[in-house]
């Protein structure tokens, strides 16, 4: 078995389970309704929450001589700002994980996130300085 340990720059986790809401293209805020601009509460700095990858879809990840491919993922973090008008939202994860993958994967440092607005309700979930250690049978 091969074992490569992979620092994650940015692994895209997109199907956030709360909405995200922007008055511009260029402010972002996590709200407890699907809408945009936002009309229910923002979550402050310290709310925690829980983001899985869109159903459907697959988180992939090439790492030299391996690609790594997982159908599911979930994270779980805290909110560090509430974010705005030109402010990312950010987060430390508090635990992240990738399932259905076609080879073992160990979580080593969770890392952090930002959230990206997208369009609508909709946003892109990046992850930062996620270490992670890789184990497969064979060269993908």
């Amino acid at each position: 078995m091969k074992q490569l340990k992979v620092l994650i720059l940015a692994l895209a986790v997109v199907g956030v389970l709360m909405a995200v809401g922007a008055g511009t293209a260029s402010a972002t805020a996590l709200c407890s309704t699907a809408t945009s601009p936002c009309t229910g509460t923002k979550y402050a700095a310290g709310t925690e929450v829980k983001s899985n990858l869109k159903e459907g879809t697959e988180a992939v990840i090439t790492a030299g001589f391996a690609t790594l491919k997982c159908t599911g993922s979930t994270m779980n973090w805290k909110v560090s700002n509430a974010g705005g008008s030109g402010i990312t939202v950010r987060g430390q994860n508090q635990t992240v994980t990738l399932t259905g993958c076609n080879c073992t994967v160990t979580v080593l440092v969770p890392g952090e996130s930002e959230v990206h607005y997208t369009s609508g309700s909709s946003a892109t979930i990046t992850i930062l300085g996620t270490s992670i250690t890789i184990n497969c049978s064979g060269v993908s």
